[in-house]
């Protein structure tokens, strides 16, 4: 147990803003739940939902509103983005991973 909470401790807030940056979560509200246990402040927990949540807001929205009307060529331009974007999330976790743990330990 001691060893899990030393990991929460270091990994924490990334795996927070993960978890927030996945469209169609399964978890749902339990993020935000969980996030509500940890040392995070507040206002920097509120940050990521924004940084996190609007992109996907962003998808949900034109997903709803243009899915019906979309050809071939546009469902391929969206995968296509949405493999650039995981691909260079995936290549900077750790660049972004430090960056939220520095504004962590600002706060």
């Amino acid at each position: 147990m001691k060893r899990f909470d030393n990991y929460i401790v270091r990994k924490g807030p990334f795996i927070i803003f993960i978890l927030l940056l996945i469209p169609f979560s399964p978890l749902g509200d339990v993020v935000y739940y969980l996030s509500g246990l940890t040392a995070i402040p507040f206002g920097f927990f509120l940050l990521m939902v924004i940084i996190a949540r609007l992109p996907s807001n962003f998808i949900y929205s034109l997903l709803g509103a243009k899915a019906f009307s979309f050809t071939v060529r546009e469902w391929l331009i969206f995968l296509i983005v949405l493999v650039i974007l995981t691909f260079l999330f995936y290549r900077n976790r750790r660049r972004i991973e430090r960056i939220i743990l520095r504004f962590v330990k600002l706060s």
